[in-house]
């Protein structure tokens, strides 16, 4: 789990680095709209031989788009050596840090880079960091990191990985660290308002896992959870746990229904062994959907409807048949979902 994490963390920060640069962003398309071979080379080249950072940026991300990963890494590690401050160089230092196995040796080495790329924004060494303190019960460390960085706009998509990370230790009994999550899930319920969403919901009719029809129209008066998922999406799977979690707290309120919507399977096979099978054996008490797909189209009619892009996706609908939460991919772990589902619930409930 702290691997996965600490990849999440890695890999938003960057992305939001570089998202946040629209003159990256419009060269890269320049060069995926280019036709002429000999000029998108030529491009390529002075990209390359560019006596800024950006143009290795460039075309790292072109190659790694196009899926040439060699040549990909070969340029990072040029532009490594030929920028010792720059974005590659701190993406290495920071790939250093989380190898290093030793806690007292991650704390010295965090200085390190801290002093070698003086002036840089150090958001993601710092999540980092209070990752690995609060894995280590170093509560002091982590409330005093975490308070360098809680004013960014991006915390809130770092908050579900340290309540996840906090949770797993609760057992503790570290008023400390207990105070410290309370806080954080505090921060994270007054921050949803910002994401609530008001859309009509589609009117959907499906069959369940037993030939029993569900028209999401007969439910209003409820609030809805639904989740899209498939048999082959590890995420998905990896997020039952917390979900199942979520339903048990309200296994004794009629008014809020959990449906999960198995969709976008992969191959021609009839996918209800399969589910099944992961229902048995895992002894969840989901009400499974399957979604159908047009004949015309060959398109899944549920996750068209709700223009569903990536999986798992969760969608809270309230009373009125309003969507008011999206929720795309991972968000935390496990024990932070049911905590994530529960504050959605109570904030469209009010």
């Amino acid at each position: 789990m702290k691997h996965i994490l600490i990849g999440m963390l890695i890999l938003f920060f960057c992305k939001y680095s570089y998202a946040q640069n629209t003159s990256i962003q419009n060269q890269l398309k320049a060069l995926f709209e280019e036709k002429d071979n000999k000029k998108l080379n030529a491009a390529l080249k002075a990209h390359i031989d560019n006596k800024e950072e950006n143009g290795l940026i460039i075309a790292v991300n072109y190659y790694s788009n196009k899926n040439m990963q060699p040549t990909a890494d070969s340029l990072k590690k040029i532009a490594t050596v030929r920028f010792p401050q720059g974005d590659f160089a701190y993406s290495s230092a920071i790939e250093k840090f989380e190898s290093l196995s030793s806690y007292n040796e991650k704390i010295a080495f965090h200085q390190q880079i801290k002093r070698d790329f003086t002036g840089r924004d150090f958001s993601s060494l710092n999540g980092m960091l209070v990752l690995e303190a609060i894995e280590n019960r170093d509560c002091t460390l982590a409330t005093e990191t975490f308070a360098k960085i809680e004013n960014r706009a991006y915390i809130h998509y770092l908050i579900p990985a340290l309540c996840e990370k906090l949770m797993l230790q609760k057992e503790t009994n570290d008023e400390c660290m207990n105070a410290f999550l309370q806080s954080l899930l505090d921060r994270y319920k007054n921050s949803i308002k910002g994401i609530m969403i008001s859309e009509h919901a589609p009117d959907i009719t499906l069959s369940d896992i037993n030939g029993n029809t569900v028209s999401l129209a007969s439910l209003k008066g409820k609030t809805v959870v639904l989740d899209f998922w498939a048999t082959w999406c590890k995420p998905c799977l990896e997020s039952f746990p917390g979900m199942q979690a979520a339903l048990d707290n309200y296994k004794n309120d009629p008014n809020i229904m959990f449906f999960f919507i198995n969709t976008a399977e992969r191959g021609t096979e009839d996918p209800k062994p399969k589910v099944n099978k992961i229902m048995d054996d895992n002894k969840y008490t989901f009400r499974v959907l399957m979604d159908k797909k047009d004949e015309i189209s060959k398109r899944y009619v549920a996750l068209e409807s709700f223009k569903v892009a990536a999986l798992p996706t969760k969608f809270i609908i309230d009373k009125d048949g309003l969507v008011r939460f999206k929720l795309s991919g991972t968000n935390g772990g496990s024990q932070f979902i049911q905590e994530e589902i529960k504050m959605m619930i109570d904030a469209i409930n009010l």
